[in-house]
């Protein structure tokens, strides 16, 4: 018999028993809004006339952006399938959520498909101004994933790379 690596339930329902973990273990913080059931939100966290901040990514190696969701933190954040960026609608449901009329910024990985993905979604709320969504205004910054010591030529280990990305990323915005 071969050893297993990782448990669980149902390979093709592994990210809506995540997100049914984390809502059951932090029921006063979090809580899913969108059509999608993928954006998840801050219980307390928007509030009218602030920027609502948006951070998201695919849900396989680094599956934490949920983990930034809170008051005083980032306000929702949209979660893709395992090794995926979120679409553009499951971003949209995170931005609208977000939206506390004084615009949204999101905050992703330099990921082609969160670029894509993410733009789309800016796209979409940008389009909705004035009906759906009151913000107005979207700001993309994507992280820069560079090697800590570039000048040095010293490998950079997994470890140290999501360090890097998670811990401090730079972050530059995108063109608009």
């Amino acid at each position: 018999m071969a050893k297993s690596s990782k448990l669980t339930n149902d390979p093709d329902r592994l990210i809506e028993d995540l997100i049914a973990g984390m809502l059951t273990a932090h029921p006063d913080h979090l809580r899913v809004e969108g059509r999608t059931g993928r954006a998840i939100v801050a219980v307390n966290g928007t509030r009218d006339g602030k920027v609502g901040i948006v951070v998201g990514g695919g849900s396989g190696h680094e599956p934490a952006f949920a983990g930034y969701v809170g008051r005083g933190l980032a306000d929702a954040a949209p979660l893709g399938n395992i090794f995926a960026s979120p679409s553009p609608p499951q971003i949209a449901d995170a931005g609208f959520a977000a939206d506390g009329g004084a615009g949204v910024l999101f905050l992703y990985g330099n990921y082609s498909g969160d670029v894509m993905n993410f733009g789309m979604a800016e796209e979409i709320l940008t389009a909705l101004s004035g009906c759906c969504y009151r913000g107005g205004r979207v700001v993309r910054l994507h992280a820069e994933h560079r090697r800590p010591f570039p000048d040095q030529g010293l490998p950079v280990s997994p470890e140290r790379h999501r360090l890097r990305c998670m811990g401090r990323p730079s972050v530059r915005p995108e063109p608009a």
